[in-house]
């Protein structure tokens, strides 16, 4: 207990009620005994730092040791923990602990309660882990350096109700038993291995999607959208109707995403499916995070299930996305300077690299306003000097720019926060010399220590991991900290810094009607000028601004809303046509003529929206011979009378509740 205590800074632990006393040890904070035998250590939370000491193997009675959430607990799990074999519940989740998971938890055979979860462990798991058949709670997950196939021995854990790997590039293997025994678990977060033929795979029929016009989608696949720009993606909603009570839904590629509960990770995103009784449909939306090429992308999602023989089956859709991405320069400058660091955070390129990526992917949404130059020594701002928010100095601008000017740069607090905001000492942007309502320069601070924990930053790009940017104990995703304090840089800040955003600010909501018309209501605002909890980006279904980890989608790096622009449109900033603001239209042009008894084939055009498109006839009726594609908006067949045939066509979007567009349109069919 002493070791304990030196090893882990006892003199600076929240809680070290009696340590070191005179006092009985159960009535040292967090001791439990019986019969004279420490059989109990709750410190979970208690600022424990530093390596747990191999001494604490001696106590040997030991049933509960807690030391997760809180603690930093940097070295690895010293073997003689291996002598604890009474050891029943072991929690050393979320505090820092490194290494491999050694082979000897697999000796600690009563363990009911194993928490690993959120550390930095690495490798892949030792096959003894298979030996905790009492098992009831296991979590893996926010271990992303954690790879290969959970042990095949735990589907002998016949009492395991919770199972987590999420967050790592774990993933469950796909052989019937192992399936039979996982689809069981009522809470399991993570993802099946990939490319691994099963047994029992059944044929298409037995599973049906339906998208939400109540198309069966099975054969021409699900249809998802890569917006241009890198923005939000819109999650589409679609329907599966199980032929037993449970599945689960594994997608192929990392950047696949689902709703809430699910989960996501290196090998892919996983979601349980649980319907009331057989053949009733479960509604799951699926997204995906974009990435910065113009390629359309194929993937898969699988289904797999257990049929009432409890055979393991699996069903796969293909799904296709749309990448509406164009290569086209911004048209709007955001300049980073990043002179005024003086903590070294920004030496490193690859620091520079990502604020300025996420500055242009602010600046792509931005149309040419004909801004006025801003003259060397013209604009004035204010950099925070020292520690916290007490001193600082007024500094100007040290060459002329056309565009944004942002100050980046390293400053501790004692809340170790970022914050970002306009200038509050400078002047609006001008066209033409005439002012306009948004500001022209701001900074970007960052604690170097790191955002909300001392763990620093992580600097990473590569959507492929964008799912690792959860933000729970863990270094906080540098990309995302940019978005959201560019947020308030440009658009969401108090009223005595931003004259196009003041009078949303004062009155607590966003009284614009374009807004109201996507949103549904004005968005409401709190005092630091977020979105207030709740508020939900209509077609992405992630956290509006503000409220980033209350999205209804999987959570992983933050990404700007199309809420986000069509506020800051609403403050003052021209937003240029791009796919996530067109509107649905069906452009005019005319039907191609056609004949008795030749093949005919149109394709109507359609702009804007959230394909896939629903094509109907409204009214009127096609030439005998013919019919409209629903999925295409194609006419075609071979049409077997003459006439000219007046019809209304209308096409909806996947924008629930819109009734789309229509337009009347004529069809001649000579003889």
């Amino acid at each position: 207990m002493v070791a304990l205590y030196n090893a882990t800074g006892g003199a600076n632990w929240k809680n070290s009620e009696n340590w070191l006393s005179d006092e009985p040890l159960n009535r040292w904070h967090g001791v439990r005994m019986v019969g004279g035998r420490v059989t109990e250590l709750h410190l979970n939370g208690n600022g424990l730092r530093g390596e747990i000491p191999a001494e604490i193997g001696r106590l040997t009675h030991l049933k509960e040791m807690r030391f997760g959430e809180g603690n930093d607990l940097s070295g690895a799990l010293p073997a003689e923990l291996s002598r604890l074999t009474r050891l029943e519940v072991l929690d050393i989740g979320w505090s820092d602990v490194k290494g491999a998971i050694p082979e000897w938890l697999g000796s600690l055979t009563r363990l009911r309660v194993l928490f690993l979860d959120g550390n930095q462990f690495h490798g892949e798991l030792p096959e003894e882990l298979g030996n905790l058949t009492h098992l009831e709670v296991l979590t893996l997950h926010g271990n992303v350096e954690l790879s290969g196939t959970l042990p095949q021995g735990l589907e002998q854990a016949s009492s395991l109700y919770l199972l987590t790997f999420d967050q790592s590039r774990l993933c469950a293997p796909t052989n019937q038993r192992f399936q039979a025994r996982i689809l069981q678990i009522p809470n399991r977060r993570g993802s099946d291995c990939p490319a691994e033929s099963m047994a029992g795979t059944t044929g298409v029929g037995e599973i049906i999607v339906r998208d939400i016009f109540g198309r069966v989608v099975n054969e021409t696949g699900i249809v998802l959208v890569d917006w241009e720009g890198h923005i939000a993606n819109p999650a589409m909603k679609y329907y599966v109707e199980l032929p037993v009570g449970s599945a689960t839904l594994s997608g192929s590629d990392s950047r696949l995403y689902f709703d809430l509960p699910s989960s996501v990770g290196a090998n892919g995103p996983s979601k349980s499916l649980v319907s009331e009784r057989p053949s009733k449909e479960v509604e799951f939306r699926v997204s995906i995070f974009p990435d910065r090429d113009t390629s359309d992308e194929d993937h898969v999602l699988t289904i797999r299930y257990m049929d009432n023989r409890r055979t393991v089956r699996t069903q796969t859709i293909d799904v296709h996305v749309i990448d509406q991405d164009i290569d086209r320069t911004a048209e709007f400058n955001i300049i980073a300077d990043f002179r005024h660091d003086s903590t070294g955070m920004f030496d490193d390129p690859a620091a520079r690299e990502i604020v300025q990526q996420g500055l242009d992917d602010f600046a792509y949404f931005i149309a040419d306003m004909n801004l006025d130059e801003v003259l060397a020594g013209e604009e004035r701002m204010w950099i925070w000097r020292g520690h916290e928010y007490r001193n600082g100095i007024h500094v100007t601008n040290a060459i002329g720019y056309t565009g944004f000017l942002v100050y980046v740069y390293g400053h501790p607090t004692d809340k170790f926060t970022a914050s970002g905001g306009p200038s509050c000492d400078g002047r609006n942007q001008s066209s033409n010399g005439k002012l306009l309502l948004i500001p022209r320069s701001g900074t970007l601070n960052f604690d170097p220590s790191g955002n909300w924990n001392t763990l620093g930053w992580r600097f990473s790009l590569p959507e492929s991991d964008w799912w690792s940017g959860q933000h729970s104990n863990i270094p906080y995703d540098l990309y995302s900290g940019v978005i959201h304090e560019m947020g308030h840089t440009l658009v969401y800040m108090g009223s005595n810094c931003h004259d196009g955003f003041a009078e949303f600010y004062e009155t607590g909501e966003v009284r614009d009607p374009t807004v109201k018309d996507y949103f549904g209501s004005y968005p409401r605002l709190d005092k630091y000028g977020h979105f207030v909890q709740g508020s939900i980006d209509p077609a992405s279904a992630r956290g509006a601004y503000g409220n980033e980890h209350g999205a209804e989608m999987a959570i992983g790096r933050w990404l700007v809303t199309k809420l986000d622009l069509l506020v800051a449109q609403a403050s003052g900033y021209t937003l240029r046509d791009t796919s996530p603001l067109r509107e649905l239209s069906l452009p005019e042009g005319e039907l191609a003529e056609g004949n008795v008894g030749d093949e005919y084939a149109h394709a109507m055009n359609v702009v804007g929206g959230i394909p896939a498109y629903f094509w109907t006839i409204e009214s009127g009726e096609l030439p005998d011979g013919l019919s409209l594609n629903s999925f295409t908006g194609t006419i075609s067949g071979t049409p077997t009378e003459a006439g000219t045939f007046e019809f209304t066509v209308r096409v909806r979007d996947q924008t629930e509740g819109h009734l789309g567009v229509t337009r009347a349109m004529t069809l001649i069919v000579g003889d």
